[in-house]
């Protein structure tokens, strides 16, 4: 009877344990499983993560994106202000150049006007070298503008402003006008300052000054 009671309680014991080392083996696999589920779930969220901030524009690149916005805007203004500067500097060549054509026509028509005079005051053996003295002062100053027309086309040129052909001929009469002024001006100059006591000496002074600039043109 005794061992038929122990029997039966090592029976129940073995079960009892059987039972529960399934139950753990059992409870093991699904705890193994949700694990790896978690583990799986939180390597693919990193990984999300990366993507969606690959695809969303940092503060840093919207920073960049501006300052390379800004800095073609500035390299623009740069522009603008070099351009602006040439066009500057032009205008005054251009405008030095204008000046120094329109006080060699002045020196020219004075030149003129004297010689003119000589002529008048002067017996028949002056006038020939007289003339002469004159054609030489006269290709002097045509040698001297044209070289100053050339520099001036090449300013005009190089900012690429051709002036108007109405504005052209409103300035060329108004150039006509200026010198037949000056002609009549500089005629009644000569006529005071030369006279018939100080001709050798203002002819002495006047082929000198055309010889030395003509040989400066050369």
């Amino acid at each position: 009877m005794k061992k038929l009671v122990f029997s039966l309680i090592v029976a129940v014991v073995l079960t009892w344990n059987g039972n529960t080392v399934f139950a753990a083996r059992g409870g093991g696999k699904g705890g193994g499983q949700g694990k790896g589920t978690e583990t799986s779930e939180k390597k693919d969220k990193p990984v999300k993560e990366k993507k969606e901030e690959k695809q969303k524009p940092s503060a840093g690149q919207d920073a960049n994106d501006s300052k390379g916005k800004s800095g073609k805007e500035k390299d623009k203004e740069k522009d603008k202000e070099k351009d602006s500067a040439k066009g500057a500097e032009h205008q005054q060549q251009l405008k030095a150049i204008e000046q120094q054509m329109e006080h060699e026509e002045a020196k020219h028509l004075e030149r003129a006007a004297r010689l003119e005079r000589m002529k008048e005051l002067a017996g028949a053996d002056a006038a020939e070298h007289l003339g002469k003295l004159t054609e030489k002062e006269k290709g002097r100053y045509e040698n001297k503008q044209q070289k100053m027309e050339e520099k001036r086309q090449r300013i005009l040129q190089s900012v690429k402003e051709t002036p108007a052909g109405g504005k052209e001929k409103a300035d060329a009469n108004e150039q006509g006008r200026s010198k037949s002024k000056q002609r009549a001006e500089y005629r009644e100059k000569a006529k005071k300052e030369i006279t018939k006591e100080n001709i050798d000496k203002e002819l002495a002074k006047t082929e000198k000054e055309i010889e030395q600039e003509s040989k400066e043109e050369k």
